[in-house]
């Protein structure tokens, strides 16, 4: 006895070759769509048979997403640069000391990722939730053939450094972008080679990726003070953010430990701007045990 094709209604009721391509390749064709509608209200169908056929397509769409997902991932690695760490910042130490950390700036970060992301055909967003003290905080990377991955960063508040409420929650996030960016995309960072504030530049597709210099060792110029031009640009940049020269001078004394702008260290300089440019109170801090959140 040789073997029956579908004998069911279902198979009557839509073409053969159609009832294929809905069952075995992933599809969002209207017409298929519009048919198996059509049979669903047909009551003489069998809705299980219905369930089964777009339960099929939908996982053989799944694998599909996935496997598109892996393949342009893997094609991206070696385009993705090494991020500079050019924020800086001062952590207080709980003997009054204190020492610099540098970190990766989020806006550094999306600036080096996002052309390669797109030439990819890939999309990064965040997503929040708060939940008591703790705000978790969703890293989500896209494909635009439907498969996506993401990562997770949960913390409470980031009050170090005298941050009000807002700048708590914005700290938080700040963290939690870099962070869950850096994990979905296995991002490296190292110390700036010009402290430019800019990040290696990618590589063209397909081409290897560089190995990176060895971390040069602290130069001499990062001691020296900055220039007449450089001071003049500082107290613009104050005069705009509307702080008095007193604030700034108490807040450069209490946490860079100079009394005079004429002082200021070139290592320094970016990271000074930064903040008396950003709004909110001026920080001093007391122990921060991390870097900051917030970038400046």
């Amino acid at each position: 006895m040789s073997k029956k094709g579908p004998s069911t209604k279902l198979a009557k009721l839509l073409p053969p070759r159609e009832l294929q391509v809905a069952a075995v390749q992933p599809t969002h064709d209207p017409g298929i769509i519009v048919k198996l509608i059509e049979l669903a209200s047909n009551p003489s169908v069998d809705i299980e048979k219905i369930n089964a056929l777009v339960a099929t397509n939908e996982r053989i769409m799944a694998i599909t997403a996935k496997q598109a997902f892996d393949r342009e991932f893997a094609a991206m690695q070696d385009e993705l640069p090494i991020v500079g760490k050019n924020g800086r910042a001062l952590v207080q130490h709980k003997n009054g000391g204190s020492h610099e950390i540098a970190f990766a700036r989020f806006s550094d970060i999306r600036a080096a990722i996002d052309p390669v992301l797109k030439r990819h055909g890939f999309a990064l967003r965040f997503r929040n939730r708060t939940e008591g003290d703790k705000m978790t905080i969703t890293g989500i990377l896209s494909h635009e053939k439907g498969h996506r991955e993401e990562d997770e960063f949960t913390s409470a508040s980031d009050d170090t450094g005298g941050k009000n409420s807002i700048q708590a929650i914005g700290s938080v996030r700040q963290y939690g972008m870099r962070y869950t960016a850096v994990a979905l995309l296995g991002l490296a960072t190292e110390i700036d080679d010009d402290g430019n504030g800019a990040s290696r530049p990618a590589a063209q597709p397909s081409s290897p990726r560089t190995p990176p210099p060895a971390t040069r060792p602290p130069s001499a110029s990062d001691a020296m003070t900055i220039s007449d031009k450089q001071r003049k640009r500082l107290w613009v940049i104050i005069k705009k953010a509307g702080r008095s020269e007193e604030s700034v001078k108490d807040w450069l004394l209490k946490v860079y430990k100079i009394d005079s702008t004429s002082k200021i260290r070139r290592i320094d300089y970016e990271m000074i701007c930064n903040t008396v440019e950003a709004p909110g109170p001026l920080p001093f801090p007391s122990v921060a045990a991390r870097e900051p959140g917030e970038d400046g």
